[in-house]
């Protein structure tokens, strides 16, 4: 039911009006509903509520209202709503004296929890006797928050069924970037001039996101918004941010700032990726100060600017749930390390290549692959700047117990659609001391006395583009380095000449090198079949290659 009463002046004489509504329920309100609902279905909702007007030409006007839902409750198929009706109500108490609004209050309370009263105000005034340059001062205000229930009825934690690279592609698997959209200037500004809001919550919920003492000032003046301070301490660390936005320039002309210092990883990873629950932990911490205008590739390469550092401590990550396909590159690189640098290198190099084609979240594969399996990541971080159309990273890591990956000067080339930036990763390895010792045809000579990792050579790139990273291996050098471990003084040095002999009669009688590893060690490779030569293997490694 919907009520209307009351009287209205043609002329400059005082107004009135009182509006009810009755029992507006699951029917009337499920057309509008559930297409927000992420796929549940609305099973009831009641809403109800008063609102009265007061207009006076000659003095003051004045509106009231109150507006309740009740018994919300939604069928979720996956079971992940709770079973208790939602309710939620708005009172209003505001006022208009020659065109300047007096929001006395509007008070908005929501179920409670266990956590939170939930219920926030809305205070402040609002002066609209200027045309399209209103002015005012809102502040909002909660001891405390918790949105969890109703976060989680309008947010999906199905996986998405779309396919990546679903984009139109060419055939080198490239995404053919969409046309550009000429973005108008907005020749008119805002209406607003000079117009601030301030929020302060003591305490804020969001699923395993506890935050206290959030605080934001946003400024909006014309075009030009400025929120400073953004500040919250989340699970008992600091996070700061800032945004400056010229709405005026096409695309938007932004700066932004963000820091974090060892902000707990769990709960944030939880919250927003709850389909990937429990996968990481430890904490993060990140420093970011970026400029720029648009967000489209070819806006982006000609305005973005800035630095970044990012860090991630005591993961314990899981290398067969990594979803990033650079990093699953990498681990599957280590785990195949004694494949690469034994007699069938290139063969193994080969097949390594057809596995990294389409290569999808699991365990990786080869002589190490139990050893980096049982070891999770405990570090990512990466350190970098911006500008003159492409990122440049200058240092990223991952470590765990077992290797080490370094990344130095890397760098990605930003192209006018974003997947198709070309990427150039340089990727140092470096394994732990115990694992390399198992590890035929490598030396210890790059180990430092002071470190648990021993570098082995660098042969390794990571290239291709953003959204289709390739490993590549230069066989060249993993030939030579393999050779000089056949044939000791190929690489120069004292007493090259005679190693250098020695090793070439033992290459040539198959004899054995006194550095190799006993074929019962483990990770290491058996001797040729039938005591053949090394020779053979080399020729069948660079000739027949």
């Amino acid at each position: 039911d919907f009520a209307l009463s009351g009287i209205y002046s043609l002329t400059n004489k005082p107004s009135q009006l009182t509006a009810k509504l009755t029992d507006f329920n699951e029917n009337g309100l499920r057309p509008f509903l559930e297409s927000a609902l992420a796929g549940r279905k609305l099973v009831s909702v009641a809403v109800d509520g008063t609102a009265s007007a007061q207009r006076n030409p000659d003095g003051d006007s004045a509106v009231k209202a109150d507006l309740q839902v009740t018994n919300l409750v939604v069928n979720d198929p996956a079971q992940q709503l709770p079973a208790t009706p939602l309710e939620a109500r708005v009172q209003l108490d505001a006022g208009l004296a020659k065109q300047i609004a007096d929001v006395r209050d509007l008070q908005i309370t929501l179920t409670p929890t266990q956590r939170a009263k939930n219920q926030f105000q809305l205070q402040g005034r609002v002066d609209m006797s200027r045309t399209n340059a209103m002015q005012g001062n809102l502040k909002l205000t909660a001891d405390s928050l918790d949105l969890t229930s109703y976060y989680d009825l309008f947010t999906s934690t199905n996986k998405s069924s779309a396919k990546p690279g679903a984009r139109n592609k060419t055939q080198g698997g490239a995404v053919t970037p969409a046309p550009e959209q000429a973005t108008a200037a907005v020749t008119n500004q805002l209406p607003f001039k000079k117009f601030t809001v301030d929020a302060n919550v003591r305490e804020f919920y969001l699923r395993e996101i506890a935050a206290t003492n959030f605080q934001t000032t946003v400024l909006v003046d014309g075009s030009h918004v400025l929120m400073k301070p953004f500040q919250l301490t989340v699970n008992g660390s600091p996070l700061r941010a800032t945004a400056d936005v010229d709405m005026s320039v096409p695309g938007y002309k932004y700066a932004l700032t963000f820091n974090a210092t060892n902000v707990p990883f769990a709960p944030l990873w939880n919250t927003f990726k709850p389909d990937q629950k429990g996968e990481a932990s430890g904490t993060l911490s990140a420093n970011m100060d970026v400029k720029g205008v648009g967000t489209t590739g070819e806006s982006l390469q000609k305005t973005l600017a800035g630095n970044f550092d990012i860090g991630t401590t005591n993961l314990n990550l899981d290398v067969s749930k990594i979803h990033s396909k650079t990093l699953r590159d990498i681990v599957e690189f280590v785990a195949n390390v004694p494949d690469f640098f034994g007699p069938n290198g290139i063969s193994a190099v080969e097949k390594f290549g057809v596995r990294a084609v389409g290569r999808s979240v699991g365990k990786p594969s080869g002589g190490l692959s139990d050893d980096v399996s049982r070891s999770p990541i405990d570090v990512i971080t990466a350190r970098g700047t911006a500008g003159d159309g492409r990122v440049t990273v200058q240092q990223a890591v991952m470590r765990s117990s077992v290797f080490e990956a370094d990344v130095t000067n890397g760098t990605v080339k930003l192209a006018q659609e974003l997947t198709n930036s070309p990427i150039n990763f340089p990727v140092s390895i470096y394994l732990n001391k115990s694992v390399a010792q198992r590890v035929p045809y490598l030396s210890s000579a790059n180990a430092s006395t002071n470190s648990d990792y021993v570098k082995i050579p660098d042969v390794y790139v990571e290239k291709g583009t953003l959204g289709e990273p390739k490993p590549s291996i230069n066989t060249k050098a993993l030939g030579k380095d393999v050779l000089q471990q056949l044939i000791p003084g190929v690489g120069g040095g004292t007493n090259s000449s005679g190693n250098l002999l020695q090793g070439l009669g033992g290459l040539l009688h198959g004899g054995s090198n006194t550095n190799q590893p006993a074929p019962n060690q483990i990770g290491t490779n058996p001797p040729p079949a039938n005591n053949q030569s090394p020779v053979n293997n080399l020729m069948n490694r660079f000739l027949g290659k």
